[in-house]
Protein backbone atom coordinates (compact mmCIF):
# COMPACT_ATOMS: atom_id res chain seq x y z
CA UNK A 1 0.00 0.00 0.00
CA UNK A 2 1.56 3.43 -1.11
CA UNK A 3 1.10 6.22 1.89
CA UNK A 4 -0.65 8.33 -0.87
CA UNK A 5 -3.33 6.11 -1.19
CA UNK A 6 -3.65 4.29 2.28
CA UNK A 7 -7.29 5.58 3.13
CA UNK A 8 -8.52 3.86 -0.65
CA UNK A 9 -6.49 1.08 0.12
CA UNK A 10 -8.23 0.02 3.38
CA UNK A 11 -11.41 -0.40 0.70
CA UNK A 12 -9.97 -4.14 0.13
CA UNK A 13 -12.47 -7.40 0.90
CA UNK A 14 -12.61 -10.77 0.98
CA UNK A 15 -14.04 -12.29 -2.41
CA UNK A 16 -17.04 -14.32 -1.85
CA UNK A 17 -16.41 -18.00 -3.60
CA UNK A 18 -18.93 -20.73 -3.29
CA UNK A 19 -16.58 -23.48 -4.05
CA UNK A 20 -13.22 -22.01 -1.94
CA UNK A 21 -12.86 -22.62 1.63
CA UNK A 22 -13.76 -19.93 4.33
CA UNK A 23 -11.21 -16.90 4.91
CA UNK A 24 -9.79 -16.75 8.43
CA UNK A 25 -7.85 -14.31 9.49
CA UNK A 26 -4.21 -15.55 10.02
CA UNK A 27 -3.29 -15.06 13.78
CA UNK A 28 -0.80 -12.55 14.73
CA UNK A 29 0.70 -12.43 11.20
CA UNK A 30 -0.69 -9.08 10.06
CA UNK A 31 -2.07 -5.82 11.15
CA UNK A 32 -5.74 -6.43 10.73
CA UNK A 33 -6.13 -3.39 8.68
CA UNK A 34 -4.05 -5.35 5.60
CA UNK A 35 -5.00 -7.95 3.57
CA UNK A 36 -2.03 -9.76 4.45
CA UNK A 37 -4.20 -10.40 7.62
CA UNK A 38 -6.25 -13.11 6.12
CA UNK A 39 -6.66 -16.41 4.64
CA UNK A 40 -8.30 -16.25 1.13
CA UNK A 41 -8.48 -14.36 -2.62
CA UNK A 42 -8.51 -10.07 -2.28
CA UNK A 43 -10.82 -8.19 -4.26
CA UNK A 44 -11.20 -4.34 -4.77
CA UNK A 45 -14.77 -3.33 -5.65
CA UNK A 46 -13.26 0.40 -6.53
CA UNK A 47 -11.84 -0.68 -9.47
CA UNK A 48 -13.79 -2.64 -10.78
CA UNK A 49 -16.94 -0.33 -10.07
CA UNK A 50 -15.96 2.59 -10.57
CA UNK A 51 -13.10 2.42 -13.01
CA UNK A 52 -10.55 4.73 -11.61
CA UNK A 53 -6.77 4.07 -10.23
CA UNK A 54 -7.10 3.93 -6.50
CA UNK A 55 -3.14 4.78 -6.55
CA UNK A 56 -3.62 8.39 -8.35
CA UNK A 57 -6.82 9.43 -6.35
CA UNK A 58 -5.84 11.67 -3.18
CA UNK A 59 -8.52 12.79 -1.34
CA UNK A 60 -10.65 13.72 -3.98
CA UNK A 61 -12.53 14.27 -7.48
CA UNK A 62 -14.96 15.69 -8.79
CA UNK A 63 -17.62 13.26 -7.72
CA UNK A 64 -15.64 11.16 -4.85
CA UNK A 65 -14.56 12.10 -1.48
CA UNK A 66 -12.75 10.59 0.96
CA UNK A 67 -13.73 11.55 4.58
CA UNK A 68 -10.65 10.73 6.64
CA UNK A 69 -8.11 12.18 7.69
CA UNK A 70 -4.97 12.63 8.96
CA UNK A 71 -3.71 8.73 8.19
CA UNK A 72 -0.45 8.24 9.48
CA UNK A 73 1.46 4.57 9.34
CA UNK A 74 3.36 3.57 12.99
CA UNK A 75 5.43 1.02 12.94
CA UNK A 76 5.28 -1.42 15.90
CA UNK A 77 7.10 -4.10 15.48
CA UNK A 78 10.86 -4.83 12.90
CA UNK A 79 12.94 -6.75 12.24
CA UNK A 80 15.91 -6.89 9.68
CA UNK A 81 14.47 -4.15 8.32
CA UNK A 82 11.00 -5.84 7.33
CA UNK A 83 8.10 -4.29 9.25
CA UNK A 84 6.50 -6.91 10.72
CA UNK A 85 3.55 -5.20 12.43
CA UNK A 86 2.03 -1.68 12.34
CA UNK A 87 -0.91 0.14 13.43
CA UNK A 88 -2.64 3.09 11.25
CA UNK A 89 -3.92 6.12 13.17
CA UNK A 90 -6.67 8.51 11.43
CA UNK A 91 -9.22 10.70 12.37
CA UNK A 92 -12.67 9.89 10.72
CA UNK A 93 -16.60 9.37 11.93
CA UNK A 94 -17.64 6.24 13.44
CA UNK A 95 -21.07 5.26 13.22
CA UNK A 96 -23.22 2.52 15.12
CA UNK A 97 -23.01 -0.77 13.03
CA UNK A 98 -26.67 -1.11 12.53
CA UNK A 99 -27.19 2.42 10.96
CA UNK A 100 -24.65 2.10 8.60
CA UNK A 101 -23.79 -1.90 7.90
CA UNK A 102 -26.28 -2.18 4.54
CA UNK A 103 -23.70 -4.56 3.06
CA UNK A 104 -21.14 -6.23 4.76
CA UNK A 105 -18.28 -8.55 3.75
CA UNK A 106 -16.63 -10.01 6.75
CA UNK A 107 -13.23 -10.45 6.90
CA UNK A 108 -13.38 -13.32 8.39
CA UNK A 109 -16.51 -15.73 8.15
CA UNK A 110 -15.98 -17.63 11.63
CA UNK A 111 -16.11 -14.19 13.70
CA UNK A 112 -19.37 -13.35 15.13
CA UNK A 113 -20.98 -10.27 14.41
CA UNK A 114 -24.20 -10.47 16.01
CA UNK A 115 -23.18 -7.72 18.88
CA UNK A 116 -23.86 -4.85 17.43
CA UNK A 117 -22.79 -3.05 19.88
CA UNK A 118 -19.37 -3.55 20.08
CA UNK A 119 -19.30 -2.76 16.25
CA UNK A 120 -18.83 0.41 14.94
CA UNK A 121 -19.02 1.52 11.34
CA UNK A 122 -15.94 4.07 9.44
CA UNK A 123 -16.80 5.36 6.32
CA UNK A 124 -13.83 6.02 4.18
CA UNK A 125 -15.46 7.03 0.94
CA UNK A 126 -18.51 8.71 -0.37
CA UNK A 127 -19.42 8.60 -4.27
CA UNK A 128 -22.38 10.02 -5.40
CA UNK A 129 -24.58 8.04 -3.18
CA UNK A 130 -22.43 5.39 -2.32
CA UNK A 131 -20.63 4.96 0.90
CA UNK A 132 -17.61 2.96 0.80
CA UNK A 133 -15.92 2.19 4.75
CA UNK A 134 -14.82 -0.57 7.21
CA UNK A 135 -16.30 -1.99 9.84
CA UNK A 136 -14.25 -2.22 13.32
CA UNK A 137 -14.23 -3.93 15.79
CA UNK A 138 -13.22 -2.17 19.75
CA UNK A 139 -10.11 -3.75 20.50
CA UNK A 140 -10.51 -5.73 23.81
CA UNK A 141 -8.18 -4.47 26.89
CA UNK A 142 -7.29 -1.25 25.18
CA UNK A 143 -8.00 2.48 25.20
CA UNK A 144 -11.51 3.67 23.90
CA UNK A 145 -10.32 4.54 20.46
CA UNK A 146 -8.29 1.44 19.40
CA UNK A 147 -9.75 -1.02 16.91
CA UNK A 148 -9.39 -3.72 14.72
CA UNK A 149 -10.98 -4.42 11.20
CA UNK A 150 -13.14 -7.33 10.57
CA UNK A 151 -14.98 -6.55 7.66
CA UNK A 152 -16.08 -4.00 4.39
CA UNK A 153 -19.38 -2.59 4.18
CA UNK A 154 -21.18 -0.44 1.67
CA UNK A 155 -24.44 1.65 1.08
CA UNK A 156 -26.24 4.05 -1.08
CA UNK A 157 -26.99 6.29 2.10
CA UNK A 158 -24.23 8.82 1.42
CA UNK A 159 -26.48 11.77 1.03
CA UNK A 160 -29.27 11.06 2.96
CA UNK A 161 -27.16 9.70 6.00
CA UNK A 162 -23.76 10.85 6.06
CA UNK A 163 -23.88 14.26 5.18
CA UNK A 164 -26.48 15.83 7.60
CA UNK A 165 -24.62 13.76 10.51
CA UNK A 166 -20.65 14.62 9.56
CA UNK A 167 -21.92 18.30 10.43
CA UNK A 168 -23.30 17.15 14.09
CA UNK A 169 -20.41 15.28 14.37
CA UNK A 170 -16.77 15.16 15.22
CA UNK A 171 -14.47 13.48 13.92
CA UNK A 172 -12.57 10.60 16.18
CA UNK A 173 -9.21 9.51 16.10
CA UNK A 174 -8.70 6.18 15.90
CA UNK A 175 -5.80 3.79 15.89
CA UNK A 176 -6.72 0.81 13.42
CA UNK A 177 -4.11 -2.40 15.01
Amino acid sequence: MWASSLAMNLLWNVKMQTHATQPSRRSGLSPSWSWTSVTGEIETKLRSQYKFDTNQLQTSSQDCEIVVSGVEYKVVEEKGGCVLDANLELSGFLYSFGILAQNIVQDDFQEDLQNPDLLQCLPILLRGSRMDGIVLRRWEGSENNVFRRVGYFWNDLAMDFFVPCSLRLEKHRIILV
